[in-house]
Formats: C-alpha cells, sequence, structure tokens
C-alpha cells in the first residue's frame, strides 16, 4: 500500500491534521488503534486559535453547532469566590475566545468532515518505521491477529498520544518532570434527569478551581451534561483505594456532595507532566500534539496547543510534498512552536500555582491581592475577560529575514467581519482561501508584481466609511477597526500572510526573496 501521508492516531490532533492534509489534495492514511470513538470526554476546552484552525478547512460553523461560549471560571477558597473571569466574547481573532466541548461529539464531527483521499484504518498500531530519501516504510499490526502490513508514505506524522510509539521509535527523549501527587477524575450524571442541563449549547457554563491548601481541586457541568470532580490525592493516599466507591464517595462528602444524588459514569486517576519532545522533526517523520509536548491542564491549553501544531505543520508538509517548497521549510516546524509551547506551559504552570497554595496564611495573601488585581485599571479587565492567557506569536522560521522596525512578521492576521463587493457580511479567513494573500489598507501601494506570478491572492480593504457598492472585485469594507489598528500598529499599508495567518511580512519588511523557491 502508498499513499502521501500516514497519521498515526485518530484523536482531535490527528483528525485535525488529517483533515488539514486531506483538503489539500494528499492521498492520507490513518492508523488508529480503537475501533470507534473513546466514550471518555477527558480535553474539555478549546480556544480561538484552534477555531481558527478548524476554519481552514470549512469546520467552523460545524463546531460552533455544539460548542459552549458561555463559560466563566471561578476560583474559589473556603467556598468564596475570590476570582472570577468571563470566557465568553470574542477574542484575539474575531472568535470566541475559549469553548467548552464535549470530546466524542467533537471528535464525531472531525471524522465526519475527512475528504475522500483519506483512509481511516481503525484496529491497528504501528510497531516500526524505516526511512530513507524518498520516505518512509511503516509497519503495522493489526489488534485482531498480529498480521502485518507495511506502508509506505513520504511522510508520517504521530498524534499518537504522551505515550506515543512513533516518538518511541524513533528513540526521541521526552525529557521534563512528573508531578508527584496524582489527581482523580470522577463524572457522573444527576439522579434527577432535569438536573442533566450541560447538554444544552445555549446553556451556562460554569467552571471552578477549588483553591484549597487541604485539597486542591475543581468541578464543573460539562457540556455533554455530565458533571465533573477533580480531586488532588496527598502523597500518603493510595490512589487505587481513591479510585473505589467508598474512595470516591468519602472525596465527595468532603466538597458536600451527596453521593446518593448522583450515578457515577466513570472515574480515572491520573498525574500532571511537564514535558517537551528532543525534536518534533526525526527526516520525514513529525510530532504533533502530546507526542511532542505534555503539560499540566490548569489554563486548558493542551489540545488547543496540539491543534496550533496541526495548523502550523500542514501547510508546509503540503507544500513541500507537492515541490512547492524546499525541505527545509519543515524545520521552521520546531523553531516557530517550541517558543509557544513553553510560554504557554509556563502560563499553566503559573495558573497551578495560583490553585495549588499549600499553606492557609498564604492563600488567605493570594485572595487579597486577586480581589486587588482585579480592581486595577487596565489588568483588572485583561483578568475579569481572561486576556491574559499568552497570544499565539511565531518562533524564528519562515517569515521576512530583513525586516523594518516595528515589523509585524510572525504575527497572526487578526480577522474581521468584512463587507464584499455583494454587500455580504463574511469572515476575512474564508475570503483569503488556503494559499498566500496580500492585503492592502485603503489607498495603500498594492500587491508587488514579483509576487502575482505565483498565485498569491490580492485584496485591497477599505475602511467603515467607504460604501461597499463602490468596491471591485477585489475589495472588502472592514465593519470594525481590528484590522485597521493591526496595519497602523505596524506603520504599513501592505501584508503579506502565509496560508496559516501568519504575517510574512510588510510592504517596510525586504519581500523580494518571498516565495522565490528557485
Amino acid at each position: 500500500m502508498q499513499c502521501d501521508v500516514i497519521v498515526v492516531g485518530l484523536g482531535p490532533v490527528g483528525a485535525t491534521v488529517a483533515n488539514l492534509l486531506g483538503t489539500a489534495g494528499l492521498r492520507t492514511l490513518v492508523v488508529e488503534r480503537q475501533h470507534g470513538i473513546d466514550p471518555r470526554p477527558r480535553a474539555i476546552a478549546i480556544d480561538e486559535d484552534a477555531l481558527r484552525v478548524w476554519q481552514r478547512v470549512g469546520l467552523l460553523e460545524p463546531m460552533l453547532k455544539h460548542l459552549h461560549t458561555r463559560v466563566s471560571l471561578h476560583l474559589r477558597h473556603r467556598d468564596r469566590i475570590f476570582l472570577s473571569c468571563a470566557l465568553e466574547g470574542r477574542g484575539r481573532q474575531g472568535l470566541p475566545g475559549t469553548s467548552f466541548f464535549h470530546q466524542p461529539r467533537l471528535e464525531q464531527t472531525l471524522r465526519e468532515a475527512l475528504p475522500g483521499c483519506v483512509q481511516v484504518l481503525s484496529g491497528h498500531s504501528l510497531s516500526a518505521i524505516a526511512q530513507d530519501a524518498a520516505g518512509v516504510t511503516a509497519t503495522l499490526l493489526r489488534e485482531a491477529d498480529g498480521a502485518a502490513i507495511e506502508i509506505r508514505a513520504r511522510a508520517l506524522v504521530g498524534c499518537d498520544g504522551g505515550s506515543s510509539t512513533t516518538r518511541k521509535l524513533l528513540g526521541i527523549a521526552l525529557p521534563g518532570q512528573t508531578l508527584p501527587e496524582p489527581w482523580i477524575d470522577i463524572q457522573a450524571h444527576a439522579a434527577d434527569p432535569e438536573h442533566n442541563s450541560g447538554g444544552d449549547p445555549a446553556a451556562q457554563l460554569d467552571f471552578s478551581f477549588i483553591a484549597d491548601p487541604a485539597r486542591p481541586g475543581a468541578e464543573c457541568l460539562t457540556p455533554g451534561g455530565l458533571r465533573r470532580w477533580e480531586f488532588r490525592l496527598r502523597r500518603d493516599e493510595d490512589p487505587r483505594q481513591a479510585n473505589t466507591p467508598a474512595g470516591i464517595a468519602r472525596l465527595l462528602v468532603a466538597r458536600g456532595v451527596d453521593p446518593a444524588t448522583i450515578e457515577i459514569v466513570q472515574s480515572w486517576v491520573y498525574v500532571f507532566h511537564v514535558r517537551q519532545a528532543e525534536r518534533f522533526r526525526e527526516g520525514r517523520v513529525f510530532l504533533c500534539g502530546d507526542a511532542a509536548h505534555l503539560m499540566p491542564p490548569f489554563a486548558g491549553q493542551g489540545l488547543s496547543s496540539g491543534i496550533r501544531d496541526a495548523g502550523n505543520l500542514c501547510w508546509k508538509l503540503a507544500a513541500v510534498l507537492a515541490g512547492e517548497a524546499p525541505d527545509s521549510l519543515l524545520d521552521s516546524y520546531e523553531t516557530e512552536r517550541r517558543p509557544n509551547i513553553e510560554t504557554v506551559t509556563r502560563f499553566s504552570q503559573h495558573v497551578g500555582a495560583l490553585v495549588m497554595v499549600r499553606h492557609e496564611p498564604l492563600a488567605n495573601l493570594r485572595d487579597a491581592a486577586c480581589r486587588i488585581a482585579v480592581r486595577l485599571p487596565g489588568l483588572g479587565h485583561r483578568i475579569r475577560h481572561f486576556h491574559i492567557k499568552p497570544e499565539w506569536v511565531s518562533g524564528p522560521g519562515w517569515f521576512a529575514a530583513k525586516r523594518a522596525r516595528r515589523s509585524p512578521a510572525g504575527r497572526l492576521l487578526c480577522q474581521p467581519w468584512v463587507l464584499t463587493a455583494s454587500g455580504h457580511r463574511r469572515r476575512l479567513d474564508d475570503l483569503l482561501g488556503s494559499g498566500w494573500s496580500y492585503l492592502t489598507w485603503d489607498d495603500g501601494d498594492g500587491m508587488p508584481a514579483h509576487l502575482r506570478r505565483f498565485g498569491v491572492r490580492a485584496l485591497r480593504v477599505f475602511p467603515r466609511r467607504h460604501s461597499w457598492q463602490e468596491l471591485g472585485a477585489d475589495g472588502v469594507v472592514e465593519c470594525e477597526d481590528r484590522l485597521h489598528a493591526q496595519f497602523r500598529a505596524h506603520r504599513a499599508t501592505g501584508l503579506l500572510v502565509r496560508p496559516d495567518r501568519f504575517i510574512y511580512g510588510s510592504n517596510r519588511d525586504d519581500l523580494a526573496k518571498a516565495l522565490d523557491l528557485a
């Protein structure tokens, strides 16, 4: 059997990779050990960065149908809330900043959207990888009887989780640390069905961190209608005993929950990791998501980080396999992604440190400091609306080499609503297509002539005062001032934008060699 790319793992990250590669026309084979979708809802939160990646393959609207965007985050100590954040509302990219989801439903949406050139091989696992200059040979084992088959591909992407077989077969280490204290996750239905309202996407969902030194934890009503509690276990507690009916009942009673009012659906014990693979690429094999990096869950950034990986890697892999870019472009996957992963991991650790203060006097000081911080001008607004999450900024990679001062290279293009020449209101990305684009502000100089031979999409953006009835075919009117502010902040009148919506450079940067791959 032969294909362009093998994807190992069909979780949310693997399914996203398969959608992106399939949309680019690559023959893709997805290898998955399990039959069907895991019914356990593990991840719960996704952010605007992931939504924007899914938007590129037409999945934004299908996702928004079942995502919960009315979400609030609370930090509680001794049953009193000392900090609240409204996660609802638009983020920096014109999409819901943070949304909650039911993982089995999200995975079903991703699988149903797979293009026809994507084939799924369930009930098989990866057992060996061999590489040569032309590509990869993967040996797969059928779980039912151990029968082996070989698949030949031009590249392989490992999206097979924290215990990644792909990573282990490559001999890539995963240095870092594992936190010594395990946690237990308990999920249950309310015995009274009227109290299981989390399945309605319009419902308000509240997620609470229990920031008590004696027993940190979390609790929420999940989008799937399950009630979820998480508890940190002490070092002197037996995790196996804690995960028994008696152990679970003891933890719930201490939290003020009557076990008789709920029906336990599932529970498991887990530990937190802070680890990154030594490298994300080995020849024509790449690691994405948890296979490449693990972080604590306190900021809800684990899955979003994996989707960011997919968004960065897949357009580059498609360009290289199509002969449109040099192999060296693929080296920029790690250099561009690792700095953001490190930043988001530190942010998650900071949130965790806020929740897991170990001593009561320090917890009281923390509570007082948070109450003061939310009242401060500027900072208080950022905290209340969770705008303290790190912005997705790229590390060094494939951007303009010679840049002007205040260059936007390496930053995401913001996404406003725009009016087209037909008077329709559209999100900007929906007009940019799947390739490169050049945006000109108002009456600025148009796209440089040398970019036209590469098929770059040209778009001229006008301010709100401009009438859409006077637009040409390549013109749009911004309905907001967000994009105008981005042009103004970087003193630019033109922006060259990559397929992943990162800005390669502005008209003030050196664009002479952009896309010139000869």
